[in-house]
């Protein structure tokens, strides 16, 4: 595999979820402290002994990659579970950039995974791109829906390459939503990804918000199983929610909303120096669906967000 993007998306959800007004919620999970320690990053894998400072030199001028010459290559879509699977004879609509559509429709690809969980595609080189990929399998090999947004089609000097992304076993999803007291349901939809810097390196001590347009979906108490739970994630193999509510060296987060009311904001914030104030220093729209995974690698804050995204002027 020549790269991959690989990262675990982990599971939460739950029934009966409610909306509260900007800034609201005196769970932990939901608060940005102004004492938090400062953003940084592992230097070898998650290793806090090793931890550097986060380049956060491009937050508010970051920019969308420049998609290249069509290039072709295969996406490998790999099931984690106790042991991790290829998705086989998944059906998959992948998408050129990172928006994705309601239908299939236009430059839009569908195709079925192979044995191996390969789908072969033909996309502008070094873009981002996107994917839905729907239920498949049954018993152990058995796999959730996932939206799959800001992946990198990295195909340096315009050569092929394969890139390997992330399903989501039944399994994991049931371990994680016992782990977070909650329930993956068609009443609700599930949000989780990892925050990069500017060096796409992943990013501790980060605190996530989840936003429908100003209104915050705030976080719950992790024994109120009717409210949401949104969280940074510890740094183990099966990740559970850290008691800080950060992330962990693996800048991996986790959250939940109403599957009703269309596309949320996620905003990454995160205390640049020590001593200082949290800022807004990553910020993407994803799409989420009934009883859906949406899965997301969320950026420096970029400069260049399109008209019509709520991440744009947030500086």
């Amino acid at each position: 595999m020549r790269s991959s993007e690989l990262f675990l998306a982990s599971v939460v959800a739950l029934s009966g979820m409610a909306m509260v007004g900007c800034g609201g919620g005196s769970n932990p999970d939901a608060a940005v402290a102004p004492d938090a320690p400062a953003m940084a990053r592992a230097m070898v894998g998650d290793s806090a002994a090793m931890a550097m400072p986060a380049n956060t030199a491009c937050v508010g001028s970051g920019v969308a990659p420049t998609p290249g010459a069509p290039t072709a290559g295969s996406i490998t879509f790999t099931a984690l579970a106790l042991s991790s699977f290829p998705v086989a004879m998944g059906d998959v609509e992948v998408y050129p950039g990172p928006t994705i559509g309601a239908t299939c429709t236009g430059d839009c690809i569908m195709g079925t995974t192979d044995a191996m969980g390969q789908l072969e595609v033909t996309l502008p080189a070094d873009g981002w791109f996107g994917y839905r990929l729907q239920a498949a399998g049954a018993g152990s090999t058995a796999s959730v829906p996932v939206l799959g947004q800001f992946y990198p089609w990295l195909a340096a000097s315009g050569a092929g390459g394969d890139v390997e992304v992330t399903a989501i076993s039944a399994s994991v999803a049931d371990i994680i939503a016992g782990q977070l007291n909650r329930e993956l349901n068609a009443d609700t939809a599930a949000v989780s990804g990892s925050v990069r810097d500017c060096d796409r390196a992943e990013v501790a001590n980060i605190r996530i918000r989840f936003f429908r347009g100003e209104t915050e979906i705030v976080s719950g108490a992790p024994s109120d199983t009717t409210s949401p739970r949104i969280t940074g994630l510890g740094d183990g193999a099966v990740p559970s929610a850290n008691r800080s509510g950060l992330t962990g060296y693996l800048g991996r987060f986790a959250g939940i909303v109403p599957a009703a009311g269309g596309e949320v904001r996620i905003e990454a914030w995160g205390v640049v120096e020590e001593g200082g104030s949290p800022v807004l220093v990553g910020c993407e729209e994803v799409l989420v669906e009934p009883g859906s995974v949406t899965v997301a690698i969320v950026p420096a804050l970029r400069g260049d967000y399109e008209a019509g995204n709520t991440c744009a002027g947030r500086m």
